[in-house]
């Protein structure tokens, strides 16, 4: 290849990887900025109240998940993926063993 075209061609890599990192990114950033609504994770909420006591500032109360959607909406959404993903996980009590006809 003569210098002009080794040069065309390391730049149309240079622009297509590069198109392809900003795509990339992108995709990660929509997925992470998905509308997150506090009422749609009411099971989640429950758990982080029932792990929290309840926040008193004068005469109001505010329940710990609220707090936590309204004040870092970031570590409540990294602790909802953590919950969901440990919900997933849970062994089942009868994982299908059974101690029946089995020989010492």
């Amino acid at each position: 290849m003569e210098g002009a075209q080794a040069l065309l061609a390391a730049q149309a890599a240079d622009a297509i990887v590069g198109f392809l990192h900003r795509v990339h990114r992108q995709e990660q950033t929509v997925s992470s900025d998905v509308r997150l609504e506090y009422a749609d994770n009411e099971e989640f909420n429950d758990y982080v109240d029932e792990a929290h006591e309840t926040i008193f500032i004068f005469d109001l109360d505010y329940r710990p998940s609220d707090v936590l959607f309204n004040v870092d909406r970031e570590v409540y959404r990294s602790a909802l993926k953590e919950y969901e993903a440990e919900s997933e996980v849970e062994p089942d009590e009868d994982n299908g063993t059974s101690d029946e006809g089995a020989t010492p």
